[in-house]
């Protein structure tokens, strides 16, 4: 069985530099709202005869058709036992050549949704992490989440591996939802220059854009 690697988030570091005595305070810088993803008016890839997957906790999200559907903390595999267990991870993967490494997608939907963003990324300041870390404050679907892409560092810095998350609290739902691209499962890691060269990244963004809460 494939074992589904979720990371969850990043160490934030703040930098002050001395002012003059009785300076003014600096205004505070304005929070750029960045919806995500990135609504396409022609997206690349077509959710033409895609599946759609209902979890009992209140989300959806579609994927395509050659691609299967696993978990972890679940009586079962198949997509029944999937949809009715609220406390299962649900891994989508490719079904022919899962062990490429190209990218598969995990969503967990749990939790009581109290975790606020802020409060999300600072549970991480302590933690000293061996990767590089990109983070974004976002809004998904409607909701202020934080977004962090992991660059894995192979072979002294000459190769690298990449994984996003988002983290999404949903107080009004009473849950918190982490959705992960993933990159290594099983096999040799593949290594780019960037997330967006692995060939199922343009499909993740695209399920992204099918996810709902209802």
């Amino acid at each position: 069985m494939i074992k589904a690697i979720t990371t969850f988030f990043l160490s934030l570091s703040l930098l002050f530099s001395p002012g003059p005595k009785n300076a003014l305070p600096s205004p505070t810088p304005e929070v750029k709202e960045i919806v995500y993803p990135q609504i396409l008016e022609k997206p690349i890839v077509s959710v033409k005869g895609w599946k759609k997957f209902k979890q009992i906790n209140g989300w959806s999200i579609m994927y395509p058709p050659d691609w299967r559907l696993s978990g972890t903390h679940a009586s079962g595999t198949n997509e029944k036992d999937l949809a009715s267990n609220p406390n299962t991870f649900v891994d989508f993967f490719p079904k022919k050549n899962y062990l490429d490494n190209e990218g598969w997608v995990m969503i967990d939907c749990g939790g009581d949704g109290t975790t606020s963003v802020d409060m999300h990324l600072k549970s991480w300041d302590s933690l000293s992490l061996p990767r590089d870390t990109i983070k974004e404050r976002i809004m998904f679907k409607g909701y202020e989440a934080d977004k962090i892409i992991w660059r894995n560092i192979y072979e002294n810095g000459k190769k690298s591996t990449w994984d996003e998350d988002i983290y999404i609290p949903l107080q009004d739902k009473k849950i918190s939802c982490g959705i992960g691209f993933n990159t290594t499962s099983e096999g040799t890691p593949k290594t780019y220059d960037h997330i967006e060269d692995y060939k199922n990244y343009e499909i993740y963004q695209q399920m992204l854009r099918t996810f709902k809460f209802e």
